[in-house]
């Protein structure tokens, strides 16, 4: 089943600041159980300790082969691995904040919150006070977490972490380099010219784009890994025809990152 959002990849809305929104297939009350209690965030993102209250702590223990090429640990300190925080807000059903520590040191803000949808939630991810050097590890990792969770909720075994993980370090490296020139172009845009609006708003076009390439990407991948499991001449025949789709897809969104990375130029030399 695919899942309808707004928008599809991590957003930044801020230097330091990165949201996700996904429309899951389960009330707030199943989400919360799945952020909170400590045998189901095994199940999607990592073994943890929750002392849930306000001023307890959630402890995440995450596993070392999740990060094989170490993208979140830091030189002068290692908590990739052994991460949590301080729980400061505690809505159930409606509002979860706690404060990790980021891989150098120092707190970060992660907040869940969830809006009920008719049988369904809005999960919207929100995490602040970002250290710059770790964004797209950041962004990779939540994105392959809440792919993971989506799978749990719909009542399907996620694909494993480690590739997804490095695909989506690939894919934010290009995406929050281009969010942080339309960050940076926002202030000016209302003064420009008319050519330059113009590529501005063609460049929003082609980044809606890219996201919904992106997302029918990951339910390629989804299937594929769901199709992989059974074993069948149907199912073979079903694989082959998913993995033609698949490379047709990558090669779209190459195609697309090279059409936004011209556009990009064109609009830094107006």
């Amino acid at each position: 089943m695919i899942e309808d959002q707004k928008g599809y990849l991590g957003q930044l809305t801020a230097p330091r600041a990165l949201r996700f929104e996904r429309e899951v297939a389960a009330p707030p009350e199943e989400v919360w159980q799945y952020l909170t209690s400590e045998k189901l965030l095994a199940t999607w993102i990592a073994d943890a300790t929750v002392d849930l209250r306000v001023g307890g702590r959630i402890k995440l223990h995450f596993d070392e082969g999740d990060d094989p090429d170490d993208h979140c640990k830091s030189k002068d300190r290692d908590v990739a691995h052994d991460n949590g925080g301080r729980i400061t807000v505690c809505e159930p059903n409606h509002r979860l904040t706690y404060l990790p520590l980021a891989p150098a040191g120092g707190e970060t803000v992660l907040s869940f919150t969830l809006i009920p949808l008719d049988g369904r939630t809005l999960l919207v991810l929100e995490h602040s006070e970002l250290p710059p050097e770790f964004m797209v590890a950041f962004a990779a990792g939540w994105h392959t977490y809440l792919d993971a969770l989506g799978c749990r909720l719909r009542g399907e075994e996620p694909q494993p972490v480690p590739v997804l993980f490095e695909a989506n370090i690939k894919r934010y490296t290009f995406v929050l380099a281009v969010a942080s020139l339309v960050l940076s172009a926002q202030s000016a845009s209302a003064d420009s010219g008319s050519t330059y609006q113009a590529e501005v708003a063609e460049r929003n076009r082609l980044l809606t784009k890219y996201d919904r390439l992106c997302r029918e990407e990951d339910d390629l991948n989804r299937a594929i890994t769901e199709v992989r499991r059974v074993k069948s001449a149907d199912a073979e025949k079903s694989l082959d025809y998913l993995v033609r789709d698949l490379k047709n897809k990558e090669s779209e969104l190459h195609n697309l990152e090279l059409d936004i990375r011209d556009l990009d130029r064109a609009i830094r030399s107006s």
